[in-house]
């Protein structure tokens, strides 16, 4: 079975780790305080919370946004249809501020304030290049709900991991999460953005995670944490589709 792989997702068990990843948060803000310990033991308690802001709305969207007798295919047909649950789209917002957009700011911030170091020029510049990011990260979001967008700047929608090309038309569809497909449950974030080089979004995304590691002391941590991420977002390709990587991501 590669259940464990997809990490068959359900109410219970988002609602499990948000509980567990809380109480991870609390130990770590509890043990920074400690003059012993590093001060990144304070900052990492931002990642943990992070995370379980993310497995709060997929256990909301579990519980009131999906219909759990529903496959795939009929949470893809409703969506076509531009039809989606409105907890389920708060839901799929908070996915989107908590599982995407967080991201371009939280280990540059967290990085820079646990090395108790000088802002030197080359952490402004990556300051500036993750302030740039979550800007246009934004103003794809806010363009996408903007009315025959395309009219008034050149651009096409975009949603992350999309197995095929969709036939219908992109206004229509909204922010939603469906039950994804295969076997084992999960769930398929459908984000909306609208701009007008969407392709170099996770390009982005992935520098702001990469970018500060290569001022973070001491050498051998950021090597580490460095070779964890390519191993955890590669590595699973071999066995997954990329929608199933992205529920186990």
């Amino acid at each position: 079975s590669r259940c464990w792989l997809v990490m068959c997702w359900s109410a219970e068990v988002s609602a499990i780790a948000a509980c567990g990843l809380a109480v991870c948060a609390i130990f770590l803000v509890l043990a920074g305080q400690k003059k012993d310990n590093s001060p990144m033991t304070t900052y990492n308690a931002i990642f943990v919370a992070n995370i379980a802001c993310v497995e709060i709305c997929e256990a909301i969207i579990w519980t009131w946004g999906t219909n759990n007798g529903q496959s795939w295919s009929d949470t893809e047909n409703e969506w076509r249809l531009g039809r989606c649950p409105r907890i389920n789209m708060i839901g799929t917002y908070g996915l989107f501020i908590f599982g995407y957009m967080n991201w371009l700011w939280i280990p540059a911030y967290c990085s820079y304030k646990s090395q108790n170091s000088r802002c030197s020029a080359q952490w402004v510049l990556i300051f500036c290049f993750c302030a740039t990011s979550v800007l246009r990260y934004l103003a794809a979001v806010l363009l996408a709900v903007i009315p025959n967008v395309h009219d008034l700047a050149p651009g096409k929608y975009w949603f992350p991991n999309q197995r095929y090309p969709l036939e219908s038309d992109y206004a229509s569809l909204p922010m939603c999460t469906l039950k994804g497909p295969g076997v084992h449950d999960h769930l398929a974030w459908k984000f909306r953005l609208y701009d007008p080089i969407p392709d170099t979004f996770n390009i982005m995304w992935f520098a702001c995670l990469f970018l500060p590691m290569l001022l973070y002391k001491p050498i051998g941590t950021a090597a580490a944490v460095i070779a964890w991420a390519l191993m955890t977002s590669l590595i699973p390709l071999i066995f997954l589709k990329p929608d199933e990587m992205m529920s186990m991501f």
